[in-house]
């Protein structure tokens, strides 16, 4: 399937990490939020929404998920060029994405 735009999530409260993942075409990038310490959430609320705007995209991986369905083999150190065009654009869609995100009221705290 052709897509005019990569295919592009964050999971702030995954299993392992929170991390942004991009796939396009055969290729799926992926980048851990803050080296892993961004602090897991459930919603981005106002009090969390600054720490996920600023989250630094770090520990990048590659794979070719044509060849590599299990993403065994990080590709990152074998197709540089890939991975700088990649990232750059991982890198504009999470700023897009964070910039114009819905951000949820802080829950009230009981009287």
């Amino acid at each position: 399937m052709k897509r005019s735009r990569p295919l592009f999530w964050v999971y702030y409260h995954a299993f392992n990490d929170q991390v942004v993942a991009m796939r396009e075409g055969s290729w799926k990038i992926l980048a851990r939020l803050d080296g892993g310490s961004l602090p897991k959430i459930n919603n981005v609320t106002e009090a969390t929404a600054p720490g996920v705007r600023q989250a630094k995209l770090t520990d990048v991986s590659l794979y070719n998920l044509a060849v590599d369905i299990g993403e065994a083999t990080d590709l990152a150190g074998a197709e540089t060029k890939r991975l700088r065009e990649m990232s750059a654009k991982l890198e504009k869609l999470y700023r897009e994405m964070t910039r114009t995100m819905y951000v949820w009221p802080d829950p009230k705290q009981p009287d």
